[in-house]
């Protein structure tokens, strides 16, 4: 239940909104009425209240004062201002204090029952954050408010974007960068029918997003979830995992539903395979899946042949996907690999490198030249220095070709390594990706020259470190610097001279 504090100095008036409140909505229950703001600050601290609706003009301690109090001291607290014609200036204050809404006198039931109806929205959307950030946690929601139990349930979608991440940080994984480019509130905007409501919000993933569908049966819901897994199918051939819990759930159940629906993500996650999964399970295929025989890699990783080892991988990976191979399986394989007692590898290191290179991979081919590029590099026993001289041989052709059009395929065509690995590798050595140090090492020349050369135009110092649009070299300029390159210019000319 809402629970509400009339704070108003006239006893009838009170009666008449309480009686009200509990004829109009069945969700708010009054837990009591006071005759000044001192009153009510000493019931909130006995008995605190979701919503406090409040006279302005009071003896003792006035609204206004009320309202600071609360903001103070109760921030999740709702307030709501009772004010006459003559008060309406002091109705502005209040609204500039915080409250949630404001009532003339005399009161109107379908302006008390419109104000009801926007609190308990809004008491809900402040539960429902309070609730993700627990889910987020992967703990129990500790909300079990009324209005999410009576007449409200969930149907359940988990998405996931890309591979299963297996280390610590996906922030920088294709996953990540799809929801980055795709809004799930637009995607799902338009599915929904009118009696429909959908929420969403990031998963505990980068590459996870989590859809509530409100009122929605579960055969629309397993509609819903077919539609939007098409559409997600069309706009990038990067892999995408869905698991539709259809409901109904109430909303104490959904951290407990968010739960059962990672698991099954995780378990069934495909190696470069989108699927769909339902709950409960029906497409449980039976057995044990095949497992992919170590032996070919190891002994290529043994031999220490290129050749060998880039087949061996192709041939397993192949292999993999035609089997239907779930990622948690594949990465079994390729720990069986690594832990295989005949190889000297630095096995802690050499699996987060390979979890990575899974989780980049965003295409069939894009997995097996990652894997190859890594075993080629661990199999030599010189993978940290071979990975040192490959930054800097990037940094060094980037700080000589930075006025040039470079792309992280540009970087991947010179050096011989996957976009995604690349730039994992160089973020790692320098903290930053390479698309971000050469707009750093660009935005610095920029200063460079028009410090040295007062001659140049804004577009002239733009075109000569590699921004084609001027208007956006000035934004992202002024973005890092915190001027424009105009007032950057100015600032150099008032320098005093050596």
């Amino acid at each position: 239940m809402i629970r509400v504090l009339i704070v108003e100095d006239e006893p009838p008036i009170a009666r008449v909104i309480s009686r009200m409140i509990g004829e109009l909505y069945p969700a708010f229950t009054v837990a009591g009425c006071e005759i000044n703001g001192k009153d009510a600050l000493e019931h909130m601290r006995r008995e605190p209240v979701d919503l406090v609706v409040t006279d302005i003009r009071m003896p003792v301690m006035d609204g206004l004062k009320l309202m600071e109090a609360l903001k103070r001291d109760w921030p999740d607290c709702m307030a709501a201002v009772l004010s006459g014609h003559q008060d309406f200036a002091y109705a502005q204050t209040a609204l500039r204090l915080g409250a949630f809404d404001y009532l003339l006198k005399p009161i109107s039931r379908d302006k008390l029952h419109e104000l009801l109806r926007r609190a308990q929205e809004a008491h809900n959307r402040r539960l429902m954050q309070k609730a993700v950030a627990s889910w987020r946690s992967g703990k129990e929601a500790a909300v079990t408010d009324a209005p999410f139990s009576a007449g409200t349930y969930y149907a359940l979608i988990l998405a996931l974007a890309g591979h299963w991440p297996s280390i610590p940080d996906d922030a920088h994984s294709p996953g990540a960068v799809f929801w980055q480019a795709n809004d799930p509130d637009a995607l799902i905007g338009n599915l929904t029918g009118p009696s429909s409501n959908a929420i969403t919000f990031v998963g505990r993933a980068a590459a996870e997003r989590v859809f509530l569908l409100e009122n929605t049966a579960p055969n629309h819901a397993s509609l819903l979830a077919q539609t939007l897994f098409a559409r997600l199918a069309r706009l990038s051939e990067l892999p995408k995992t869905l698991c539709l819990m259809p409901g109904p759930l109430n909303f104490t159940d959904i951290g407990r539903g968010i739960r059962i629906a990672r698991e099954r993500v995780y378990k069934q996650t495909g190696l470069c395979r989108s699927a769909l999964l339902w709950e409960p399970e029906t497409d449980d295929k039976g057995g044990a899946p095949p497992e992919l025989p170590p032996k070919p890699l190891v002994e290529a990783l043994l031999v220490r042949n290129s050749e060998q080892i880039r087949r061996a991988v192709d041939a397993a990976v192949d292999t993999a996907i035609s089997n239907d191979m779930t990622q948690i399986a594949f990465e079994r394989f390729l720990e069986t690999v690594i832990y295989d007692r005949r190889l000297s590898f630095e096995s802690k290191a050499l699996k987060y490198e390979l979890g990575e290179s899974v989780l980049g991979a965003a295409s069939p081919g894009a997995l097996k030249a990652g894997l190859t590029q890594i075993f080629k590099l661990y199999s030599l026993g010189e993978g940290k220095a071979e990975l040192n001289s490959l930054v800097k041989r990037i940094e060094l052709y980037l700080s000589t070709h930075y006025a040039e059009d470079i792309t992280t395929e540009t970087l991947s065509a010179k050096f011989g390594f996957v976009p995604s690995y690349l730039s994992k590798v160089f973020r790692r050595q320098t903290g930053k990706s390479p698309t971000e140090y050469l707009t750093d090492l660009r935005i610095e020349r920029a200063k460079s020259l028009m410090e040295t050369r007062n001659d140049l135009l804004v577009r002239d110092v733009a075109l000569l470190v590699g921004f084609n649009d001027p208007h956006y070299f000035s934004k992202l300029f002024r973005k890092m610097t915190g001027l424009l390159p105009s007032q950057y210019q100015d600032e150099v000319l008032k320098r005093p001279s050596l």
